[in-house]
């Protein structure tokens, strides 16, 4: 398939992305999602069009319309991919935002959870219920 296209194309086990810098021909970004749909046709493995997104990063990007077959590829500000959420500035904003809610959420069930928390059991349930979703762990679907 590379050889199909001239952007640079990532293929996952369900998941195809396809980048191009598209400040100089924005034409070439649909030449190359025409091409892949010609390749997903010849060997039967059909893109659904409802399921595809295109994000427009930086500040002088054209933010062209891009078809897939007849349908219009919906246009995204940020998309979540292997359980991170990334926006169109390249920033994880609503990342945070979502791990730190998920690690109140925790917070507020332990709390609700045990009658008399002390100092030797706080630090080891924060340790082992909230602080995953601050860390590490965060990246991790729930």
């Amino acid at each position: 398939m590379p050889g199909h296209v001239s952007g640079r194309i990532k293929l996952l086990a369900d998941d195809t992305k396809l980048y191009r810098h598209v400040t100089e021909d924005p034409a070439e970004f649909q030449a190359d999602i025409d091409a892949l749909v010609r390749w997903s046709s010849e060997w039967l493995l059909p893109f659904n069009a409802s399921k595809c997104k295109v994000m427009h990063i930086g500040r002088h990007n054209p933010r062209r319309t891009y078809r897939l077959n007849d349908s219009v590829i919906e246009e995204v500000t940020e998309e979540k991919d292997l359980g991170i959420i990334i926006d169109e500035d390249l920033k994880f904003h609503q990342q945070t935002a979502a791990a730190i809610a998920k690690a109140s959420k925790m917070l507020a069930v332990v709390k609700r959870s045990f009658a008399t928390i002390n100092e030797v059991t706080l630090p080891l349930l924060y340790k082992s219920m909230v602080r995953p979703f601050m860390e590490g762990d965060m990246i991790t679907v729930f």
